[in-house]
Order: C-alpha cells, then structure tokens, then sequence
C-alpha cells in the first residue's frame, strides 16, 4: 500500500480531506487520521443523539414524546470531525471519490451489532432528481452500495423513491424542515420486513423519520437507520468547505 501511495504521489497532488494539507493520495493526512474514529459517549438508543450526564439505555425526551418508525440509529462519525469535512467537500464540490472514501471508512468501523444481526436488505434514502442531476452523483446511494455489499444483503434501489421535489433541508430549521418533507416519499414494489435505511449525514433526523414513516406504511416491520456522519449540535448546519481540492500534476 506505501508503494501504491508513493507511485500516485508521482502523478497526482491531492489535499487531506481533513484539514487541507497536501497529501500524495486521496483520503486523511497522518494526523486526521488519528482523529477518525467512531463517535464515543452516551446515546439515545433510539435517534443516537448525545445523552450528556445520563447513562446508556435513557432515551432522549423527543424520542419519548414523539417516537419514530424505525427503531435506531446508528451514526458511525461526528459530523464535526474529518469524516465530516470529507463528506461535505464530496457533496459540495461533485467528488464521489471523497464520499466513496468515507464509505470505506463506514464499512471498516461498522458496528458488530449490525453485522451479527443484519437486514433483510438496504435502502438508500433518495435525493431529487435535480439535486442529483446537479451534483452528478447520489452520496446515500454510494454508502448504500458500500453497506448492502458488506453485509451481503440486497440493496432496493427503486422501492423508495422521491414522490415530489422538495427544497434543500440544509439551512432551514426543524419546524421547516419537517413540513417540507411530509409526504414526499413513496413506496414502489414489496418490502421485506426488516430494512436498513442509509443516509449520509444525520442532522435533525426529519428526513429519516420522514422515511422510515413511508416504508413502515409499505409494509416494513423494523427498520434501522445507518448514517455515516451525525450533527451533534442541532443548531449548527452542514456547509461546503473550500479549502481542498484535487489536480493534476503536469
């Protein structure tokens, strides 16, 4: 692998997906790479979100009042950290290769849990198709792809899909967010019972409530949710970063 590295190094300039640093491969320098690991520290058991001073097990008060169709969430990293950066440089600056590299980075810290007690298939949660067009690519599509393969397990790529176009979810509040994707999924064909849902990043988790809704009402009995990267401060919003960039050497 080192040797690999080095003969793309001779080709290509690359910055760490983390922190803008040049780096001969695409991926994390030495130090980011110290700071990728999983998320750490009490959880909601259902929307996963950080439980401060309580103990593991205590469901947050949303989940309480006002409890989803899927069963839990399991986000794999902070969206605050360098698998966040990479994320949002995939999705912002039309790069699969940075989304595809966190994917990989999904698949190698996945929980055991999923893998001893896998779906009966995966879902990606779908985008517009003028989202999609303009970015020329899916991110959930990408880590579904990833999951579905490592568990083995079918990935239903036409069962859930977009029923109306809806705005971007990033920049509006909860009270918006929620209203502006009611109703806009559809279920096309049979489901299986259990289904693994597969977003990119988690931030209110209105979009997978939303989801998990429809492919309940489709006939799915459980349903978990696997996200790469979660927002731990539900105030703050995901935005592009513009400090990396990939070119050619000449």
């Amino acid at each position: 692998m080192p040797i690999l590295r080095g003969f793309i190094g001779l080709f290509f300039s690359t910055n760490c997906l983390g922190c803008g640093l040049k780096t001969p491969f695409l991926g994390l320098c030495d130090a980011c790479l110290t700071r990728l690991t999983p998320r750490q520290g009490p959880r909601c058991p259902t929307c996963d979100i950080h439980l401060r001073g309580r103990n593991p097990g205590y469901k947050c008060g949303e989940c309480v009042r006002s409890p989803p169709h899927f069963e839990s969430v399991l986000g794999i990293f902070d969206y605050e950290g360098p698998a966040g950066r990479a994320m949002a440089f995939g999705k912002y600056h039309r790069c699969p290769e940075a989304v595809d590299w966190v994917a990989r980075q999904v698949i190698r810290h996945c929980p055991k849990s999923l893998k001893e007690d896998p779906p009966d298939a995966v879902v990606a949660v779908p985008l517009t198709w003028r989202r999609a067009r303009r970015r020329g690519f899916r991110p959930p599509q990408i880590i579904a792809h990833r999951v579905a393969r490592a568990l083995d397990r079918p990935l239903l790529s036409r069962s859930l899909v977009r029923s109306r176009e809806t705005r971007e979810q990033a920049g509006l509040n909860l009270k918006d967010r929620q209203h502006n994707i009611r109703k806009a999924f559809s279920v096309e064909g049979p489901l299986p019972e259990n289904v693994l849902i597969v977003d990119d990043v988690f931030t209110t988790g209105s979009t997978v409530r939303e989801v998990s809704r429809t492919l309940y009402k489709g006939g799915a009995d459980r349903i978990r949710v696997l996200t790469a990267c979660y927002v731990g401060n539900k105030d703050s919003v995901p935005t592009p970063i513009e400090t990396v960039s990939v070119s050619v050497r000449r």
